[in-house]
């Protein structure tokens, strides 16, 4: 099997070995997820360059939340600014829709907006979001071949206003996903 990232790793990283569109593609592919697919499995871990994995109201030691306690806090719609927009509505029952809005760049790929089906679930707090079906179908599809259908992030925090996210690949790259109101 293929062990390279079914996404491509960040602009700030190593160029990407597949394929030789260069940047544009880049750009595009993180505009759908930001992440690659798990290769093992990490346990989560507080970070502390950042806040507490859970805030607690005693001046205690932060808790390092159960994947059930996780699975609880990360459902609604959250919201990415990074290369366009990406919006996530993540449902109890462990679907979920995106929407993506492209910019330029990535809209020469795959268009300007992607609407996806996914699955999504949280192991070892990681979060993996898999693409069930996706319109326009041909631009899902191209986007799949490329890149891929699934990713995953580890949650570094979680609290009622911020989902952060690192990707698992070599780049560690961070994403800070904001609670949004709905999915539009």
């Amino acid at each position: 099997m293929d062990s390279r990232p079914v996404f491509p790793v960040s602009p700030h990283s190593a160029a990407p070995t597949r394929g030789t569109a260069g940047a544009p593609v880049i750009l595009a592919a993180l505009a759908l997820l930001g992440g690659v697919v798990a290769t093992r499995t990490v346990a989560l871990r507080p970070d502390p360059s950042i806040a507490a994995v859970v805030e607690t109201p005693d001046a205690g030691p932060p808790s390092v939340p159960t994947d059930d306690e996780l699975r609880q806090r990360i459902l609604g719609t959250w919201r990415l600014e990074d290369y366009g927009e990406r919006i996530v509505e993540n449902r109890p029952d462990g679907t979920a829709t995106m929407i993506v809005r492209l910019n330029f760049a990535g809209a020469l790929f795959y268009g300007s907006r992607l609407d996806f089906e996914l699955t999504w679930t949280v192991v070892d707090g990681v979060l993996t979001h898999s693409i069930v079906s996706g319109t326009p179908k041909a631009n899902v599809e191209k986007l799949v071949r490329d890149w891929g259908s699934s990713m995953s992030s580890r949650i570094l925090s979680l609290d009622d206003r911020m989902l952060h996210l690192e990707e698992t690949n070599s780049s560690r790259d961070r994403y800070r996903w904001y609670r949004w109101p709905e999915l539009k």
